[in-house]
């Protein structure tokens, strides 16, 4: 039996806003990982096959927003970022 591992997902919480374009969960599909790089192991990650880019655009509807990133796999973990506050301009 063949298992196949469930894709990457990253999502946007926000706290004090709304999203106005894109939806809060987007699936990214499968990345490669470091193995299949070239330069060395040491060196920082540049954009390859192994990266996506995820965009959403936001209104702030208070004046202390934050936002927290998740990306998650079930096979690889989850890791998170928090930005804010968030600046209204």
């Amino acid at each position: 039996m063949t298992q196949v591992a469930r894709p990457v997902a990253v999502a946007l919480h926000l706290s004090g806003g709304e999203i106005v374009t894109g939806p809060t969960r987007q699936t990214i599909g499968h990345l490669p990982g470091r193995s299949v790089r070239v330069t060395p192991s040491w060196q920082a990650p540049s954009p390859t096959n192994g990266s996506r880019e995820v965009a959403w655009v936001v209104r702030l509807t208070a004046d202390d927003a934050t936002a927290q990133v998740v990306a998650s796999s079930p096979r690889a973990g989850e890791a998170q970022a928090m930005i804010g506050p968030l600046a209204k301009s």
